[in-house]
């Protein structure tokens, strides 16, 4: 019995076994990361409406009819872009990234669900949507460290204005390539933007990605413009 009670002794000095507050001993936790501060972003948005022009309002100022052009603060100020009138057709909203500072913000009407909102069993959606060119390079799937300020942002959004939402991260390609590849290709694209959202904060339990390779375009595939467009990868919200 001695021997067990000097063992016991020895632990509790070299801190190996901590016994209960009450006797003094204090247990130790680990911190979670601290999330990354997200620069403050100054963006030009175009603001588009199809199939016909919508009247938008900035918060509670009606502001003009599509098409027309807002100088924005901060990336959260997107979120003040909004239909004054037919919200309830709105069946699509998209945020289009061209580039750290350029974006398009297009409101889709129709009486269905876009065919990508189909696919994920969602009825309306918000889709911030940054196009290839602009994250990633030809074939890869490594995102551009110059995109980092605009996922930081993406992330402060995803966790400060919906909190707990399901967020669906999407990949896409054009047509040109074969399926398998394809396929992958927008899949690594796709889990590239999800590893990086849930490394600064955004829990896992919250992020399904998925690649859909060409099967969704949002453009025409004969053209050098229209296949830009649909090489993609998007956040995609449940509205």
């Amino acid at each position: 019995m001695d021997i067990i009670r000097k063992n016991l002794s020895l632990l509790v000095l070299t801190g190996v076994i901590c016994l209960p507050a009450a006797s003094g001993c204090s247990t130790r936790t680990v911190a979670e990361p601290a999330r990354a501060e997200a620069p403050r972003l100054q963006l030009t948005a175009d603001v588009l409406a199809e199939p016909e022009p919508l009247l938008i309002r900035f918060g509670e100022e009606e502001v003009g009819m599509t098409p027309l052009t807002l100088q924005l603060n901060s990336f959260n100020e997107l979120l003040l872009i909004k239909p004054a009138e037919h919200v309830e057709e709105v069946m699509e909203t998209r945020f289009r990234f061209s580039g750290i500072n350029q974006v398009q913000v297009i409101f889709r009407r129709g009486a269905e669900p876009v065919p990508l909102a189909q696919a994920l069993r969602l009825n309306k959606v918000l889709v911030f949507d940054y196009s290839s060119r602009a994250t990633f390079n030809v074939d890869e799937y490594l995102l551009k460290p110059e995109m980092e300020p605009l996922l930081l942002n993406q992330v402060e959004m995803l966790i400060d204005y919906f909190p707990g939402v399901r967020v669906y991260v999407c990949g896409h390609t054009d047509s040109t390539g074969t399926v398998p590849h394809n396929l992958e290709l927008s899949l690594q694209r796709a889990r590239s933007v999800r590893d990086f959202l849930m490394a600064h904060g955004v829990v896992q339990e919250r992020l399904i990605s998925q690649g859909f390779g060409a099967d969704y375009p949002i453009a025409t595939n004969s053209t050098d413009d229209g296949r830009a467009l649909n090489r993609r990868t998007e956040v995609v919200l449940p509205q």
